[in-house]
């Protein structure tokens, strides 16, 4: 048995600043859906579009991204990296996912920089 991640876009900023979609998205709340290129049960990879308004600038971004779920808990993948390049820096970033009453919402892990 494999997990199967959605065709759709995640939300994985608990302030709605951030989305993870597909690059013929058209917009922060259109944003399109991640192609998922491999998986299996214990991880998989996709690719697509990271969406990120800059809450001072009124401005969305968007910007080409690689993702990996992983640790799959009770069928549902539990942890993501993205990988992406915004503004001339380089980003991984590491995401949890947890659970208050019926909410779910992503972590932050850890973010790496680097020019």
């Amino acid at each position: 048995m494999q997990v199967r991640p959605a065709d759709a876009w995640i939300l994985y900023t608990g302030d709605g600043s951030g989305r993870l979609g597909g690059v013929g998205g058209t917009s922060l709340v259109h944003p399109g859906h991640l192609k998922w290129d491999s998986w299996t049960k214990t991880q998989a990879i996709g690719s697509g579009a990271v969406w990120l308004d800059d809450n001072f600038q009124h401005t969305v971004r968007k910007d080409g991204v690689t993702v990996r779920a992983f640790r799959p808990i009770n069928g549902h993948f539990t942890r993501l990296t993205l990988r992406y390049s915004d503004g001339g820096k380089h980003y991984i970033d590491t995401r949890s996912i947890g659970r208050s009453g019926s909410l779910w919402s992503y972590g932050i892990v850890r973010i790496t920089t680097r020019r």
